[in-house]
């Protein structure tokens, strides 16, 4: 796999889905952008115990950027609001309309992924796939505190970088993770033997658990380069049983001047000035006082399988 074209893919897909490998900053940046809405947040020490009952643990197996069919596309109305072509709001791009009838979706990384495809000869989607099924991007979720998986109103939603035991590669059955394996977690998503991304009070109504929306800080580590981002306003929504994560949709913002840096941060031939101009094109969050988006809309679809707990220790040195 070319490197450079999958340090992008991860920049720009990737980073809503690796928030296990946070840094040691887990506050939240004053944005403007809600951080809790009833229906998760960050710890920060008040909230109710959620800790009796039981655990589930899921290694997330597949990831993918959902297709845009007419007008209709997976995602979150991240920013509250209908925009249409004539809503400066929206920076005049018209939002879309979610597979179960919700108005108001933003997902222009649906829009953008086709320009990658062309412009990196490689589709994000199965760059991705790729490397969940390689074991470069291991991402693990844990649901504790859980007395009935199909509805519980007190659960703890926690998100992990893993790492395959014997750091070779995972066991991939029919194209994806093979369930019930064992995966250790990076010591990385850990502060005082606590996870750095630990989203309390989630409740799961009918199966389906919902979570955000949070600032989530994070940090990459692309081809030996640390890189930090935040991923904004993310909020997760998946359907749950004891042994699957399905129906996943998670959707966050992408400030484009963080991006830009992670990407100068790579070098190579990304040319971060082309980069600019591509995310400008398809920006839709976070007018500024001109009218100018800041940032991009972003969703991807997942879904996770059982997997077993392992030791917690650090990556292996490159």
């Amino acid at each position: 796999m070319n490197w450079k074209k999958f340090a992008l893919s991860a920049l720009l897909g990737c980073s809503l889905v690796i928030t296990g490998c946070g840094d040691d900053d887990t506050g939240t940046e004053d944005t403007g952008t809600p951080t809790d809405t009833g229906g998760g947040g960050e710890d920060t020490g008040g909230s109710a115990d959620c800790s009796t009952g039981d655990s589930r643990f899921y290694v997330v197996d597949t990831i993918s950027v959902p297709e845009i069919m007419g007008s209709t596309v997976d995602g979150f109305n991240l920013d509250e609001l209908v925009s249409d072509e004539s809503d400066p709001q929206g920076c005049f791009i018209e939002d879309f309309t979610a597979p179960d009838g919700r108005t108001g979706v933003d997902n222009q990384l649906a829009e953008l992924a086709p320009i990658l495809a062309t412009a990196l000869m490689t589709d994000l989607s199965t760059t991705i796939q790729e490397a969940i099924n390689s074991g470069s991007i291991v991402l693990l979720a844990e649901v504790t505190g859980v007395d009935d998986i199909a509805n519980d109103d007190c659960v703890t939603m926690n998100l992990y970088l893993g790492l395959v035991p014997g750091d070779g590669a995972p066991m991939v059955s029919g194209g994806t993770l093979t369930a019930g394996q064992t995966f250790d977690i990076n010591e990385v998503s850990l502060m005082g033997g606590n996870p750095l991304i630990s989203i309390p009070n989630v409740t799961i109504d009918a199966g389906t658990l919902q979570a955000g929306p949070v600032n989530l800080p994070l940090m990459l580590d692309i081809g030996g380069t640390a890189l930090t981002l935040t991923v904004r306003a993310a909020t997760l929504r998946v359907d749950v049983t004891d042994t699957t994560i399905s129906n996943g949709t998670l959707g966050g913002e992408l400030n484009i001047d963080e991006l830009i840096m992670a990407v100068d941060g790579i070098g190579g031939d990304l040319d971060p000035m082309i980069v600019r101009s591509t995310l400008e094109s398809v920006a839709d969050l976070q007018p500024d006082a001109g009218g100018v988006c800041q940032a991009v809309s972003a969703g991807l679809n997942l879904t996770g399988v059982e997997a077993v707990r392992g030791e917690v220790r650090a990556a292996p040195a490159e």
